[in-house]
């Protein structure tokens, strides 16, 4: 299941809005984030989905800088950094949606001052492959019923860098045992 550990990102966007819980109208917000990441993570979303964007050698249409060498003390990104088809321009929307989710959001000194949130959903992510084995990733988190004060604090770090984890849901344990 997707998630991410500590990962740099940029929060582009905090969208304070209401949604309907029955007849109550409840304070919600969208966080638009975005990040780089290695075309590995791919697999969490399809088995077969970074085999059908990336191979181990350079499509035969691909341009020149395709080809480009490894440096030397340089790790590579991925073991499969070329991209299959070049021609694709552009965002490819995932169909994702997970429930469930805590998002953790550094803030402050330590991480008794992240920004914790429960029972959020991610979705609306967009993938764009890059050559040489990176993927820039763009997704929403949505979360409903936010502290006032972690709203505060979001709206204050639209357009930085943050330090974000997305934890997803464990199993219910009492369900697998019975």
């Amino acid at each position: 299941m997707f998630e991410i550990d500590s990962q740099p990102a940029r929060l582009n966007s905090v969208n304070p809005r209401a949604e309907l819980h029955g007849d109550d109208a409840v304070p919600a917000v969208d966080l638009g984030l975005s990040f780089d990441a290695s075309n590995e993570i791919l697999s969490e979303f399809g088995p077969q989905l970074r085999a059908s964007l990336y191979g181990k050698s350079a499509a035969k249409d691909a341009p020149p800088a395709a080809a480009q060498g490894e440096l030397d003390a340089v790790p590579p990104v991925s073991d499969w950094p070329h991209l299959r088809n070049p021609c694709i321009e552009g965002a490819i929307k995932l169909k994702f949606e997970g429930v469930g989710y805590a998002t953790s959001i550094e803030y402050g000194i330590n991480d008794d001052s992240a920004i914790r949130l429960e029972g959020c959903k991610v979705n609306g992510i967009k993938v764009t492959p890059k050559e040489g084995g990176t993927v820039s990733i763009a997704l929403r988190v949505q979360i409903s019923d936010p502290d006032e004060g972690d709203l505060g604090h979001l709206c204050r770090m639209v357009g930085s860098e943050v330090i974000v984890s997305l934890e997803a849901p464990k199993a219910d344990q009492g369900a697998l045992a019975a």
